[in-house]
């Protein structure tokens, strides 16, 4: 009898609702299988896809209901391969310190990324015209499941990549259109409509006109060009640093352009491979191939992103270059402009002369630009104390090292200038602003990858009437306001006072502002830029509180007074911090009483 309701009790098991539905998605899958060998187009993959799809919804939903053991076994699984790369991933932070340096290493990951990327685009490009449906006469034979479940993965990956191409150029042309109205200029969004018509009509011709093996090409030129701007010089305190996460591995450093060189390969590479995975044949055999009679969907899919790619990766690399040419760590040599050399002798002296000094010089009648120093040569002129600009100079007294020393000055004294007036207006902009997210902003006009005055933490709303979607800087970028010999006189300033980037707190008006910049001029005039700026430099101003913090790699500013602005997870920086001052008072100490009633020394201290 026992054995009998044993026996009950199992098959009750075995047959119970959660059995049948286990059942039912097994046949399911079984009758895919069996079907899939005879499906001839990726068509009927796709009708398969949704009933996958479908499958999976109601396995959730029941899980949720009653817990299915398979289904909390997949999702175990996938935890732990997610656990898995979460914990041999790396974290990458900014190193805008550079001393001490440290060792330098390219992460062996981005290395044999970058080496399976490159034999895997020569395969394909040898075997491209059997690609993709080669490769699904194959697996679908073998196993349909699986070869389903790699085709739903490109699917989503040409998807993504497609979306991602679609939105850099429109988010590139938003920001300049943003950028140039928040600069006075009149708002012209129907403008920028026609740009983004312009453009996406253009592709649309040209890929109705060029042969479709004219984009991979461009993707190629888009990754040499990118490897070429590896030449140009740009600022070498500034590196990426990485280390394994969850681990007690070293800190590493990989130079900027190195990084970034490194990042636009692996990206390019890896949309060159989803490409000719998708529709090599049709792009590398003349007048399409047979993928697109087999697998219409894949290859169309392809074909898009084939087109869309080289302008997103051509608009990245303009822009990489762009702000690589206006690095402000680069020489920047001052300009003398002369009004009343007339002799062609004289004027190649002067040339020479002041090309030794590390000067260029531009004669009249060519009009003189905003940063340069403007010189009269007038006979019998003579300096006093009270100099009026343009100095009027005789041709002798120019070549004297008085002189010299008072152009030197005189192009100090404007570029502060222009850079005061330029922050004044970025800041105006600020004010125009309501933000909900963040406790102040980021001042830094002295590195050419940051590119405008932005907050510390990014709204979690985006304004797409007045705000930008990529740089999310407010206002104008600072190459607009500041020109690079501005912002490689304060980088030089910077520098020397072992400055690496500023913070202004919320509800610190410009003035103040402008009263800590003007001490930072006073403290580098006085010391010649050989000493480094510390916050006793900087008591005084009122109603505001200077704290300089050495955040070093994993050390985050910390105080019980002052908000703590958002930090890279890892880097190295030393941070002039403004805020408004709390006026926190410490308790008052009172000296302990002695009962020991011994006398002091009366000068004892």
């Amino acid at each position: 009898m026992e054995l009998l309701t044993r026996t009950w009790r199992d098959l009750r098991r075995l047959l119970g609702a959660d059995a049948w539905f286990t059942y039912g998605v097994v046949a399911i899958l079984a009758t895919l299988e069996v079907v899939g060998h005879r499906s001839e187009s990726d068509i009927h993959d796709a009708l398969s896809a949704a009933v996958l799809a479908l499958l999976a919804v109601l396995a959730m939903s029941r899980h949720r209901q009653a817990p299915l053991g398979w289904v909390n076994a997949i999702l175990t699984f996938a935890q732990r391969v997610r656990a898995f790369f979460q914990v041999r991933a790396l974290d990458i932070g900014v190193d805008l310190r550079g001393t001490p340096p440290l060792p330098q290493a390219t992460p062996p990951k981005i290395v044999w990324s970058l080496a399976g990327l490159v034999l895997c685009s020569l395969v394909l490009l040898m075997v491209g015209d059997l690609v993709p449906q080669g490769f699904r006469a194959v697996a679908t034979r073998v196993l349909y499941l699986g070869y389903l479940a790699v085709l739903l993965g490109l699917w989503v990956a040409l998807m993504i990549c497609t979306l991602v191409a679609i939105v850099i150029p429109a988010a590139m042309i938003h920001d300049v259109f943003i950028s140039r109205a928040s600069d006075g200029l009149r708002s012209a969004r129907q403008f920028e409509f026609t740009c983004l018509g312009i453009y996406f009509a253009g592709l649309l011709l040209a890929a109705s006109i060029l042969p479709p093996w004219v984009p991979l090409a461009m993707c190629g030129v888009a990754l040499l060009v990118n490897l070429l701007t590896i030449a140009v010089p740009s600022n070498p305190d500034v590196s990426f640093v990485w280390r394994y996460r969850n681990s007690e591995t070293a800190v590493r450093c990989i130079p900027w352009g190195k990084w970034v060189t490194c990042e636009f390969s692996v990206l390019t590479l890896a949309t060159i491979n989803l490409i000719l995975l998708a529709c090599g044949s049709s792009l590398l055999l003349t007048g399409g191939g047979p993928a697109q009679d087999a697998m219409p969907i894949t290859t169309g899919l392809g074909l898009v992103l084939a087109w869309l790619a080289p302008g997103a990766l051509g608009a990245l690399v303009m822009q990489a270059l762009l702000g690589r040419l206006r690095d402000p760590a680069r020489s920047c040599r001052p300009v003398l402009h002369v009004t009343g050399a007339e002799k062609a002798e004289y004027r190649e002296s002067l040339r020479k002369f002041f090309d030794r000094r590390g000067w260029d010089v531009r004669f009249a009648p060519t009009a003189p630009e905003a940063l340069d120093v403007r010189v009269v040569l007038t006979e019998g002129a003579v300096l006093g104390p009270e100099l009026r600009w343009p100095l009027a100079v005789s041709p002798e007294a120019l070549l004297t090292k008085e002189t010299a020393e008072r152009l030197i000055r005189r192009d100090e004294i404007q570029k502060r200038r222009r850079l005061v007036g330029g922050l004044e207006r970025l800041f105006k902009c600020a004010a125009r602003h309501t933000f909900k997210c963040g406790s102040g902003f980021w001042v830094a006009p002295h590195y050419w990858f940051i590119p405008g005055l932005s907050r510390d933490t990014q709204e979690e709303e985006l304004n797409l009437a007045e705000g930008t979607v990529l740089s999310g800087i407010i206002g104008p970028p600072y190459h607009r306001l500041l020109p690079r010999g501005v912002r490689h006189h304060m980088y030089r300033m910077l520098r020397s006072l072992q400055i690496d980037l500023i913070f202004v707190e919320d509800g610190v008006g410009f003035k103040r502002f402008c009263k800590i910049l003007r001490l930072m001029f006073e403290v580098y005039d006085m010391y010649g830029g050989r000493r480094r700026a510390d916050e006793i430099h900087f008591h005084g101003v009122p109603g505001t509180r200077v704290l300089i913090h050495e955040f070093q790699l994993s050390e985050p500013f910390k105080s019980e007074v002052y908000p703590e602005p958002d930090y890279e997870n890892l880097g190295r920086a030393r941070i002039l911090h403004i805020f408004r001052d709390r006026g926190e008072q410490k308790d008052r100490l009172e000296a302990p009483r002695d009962s020991s009633h011994m006398p002091a020394p009366s000068m004892a201290r």
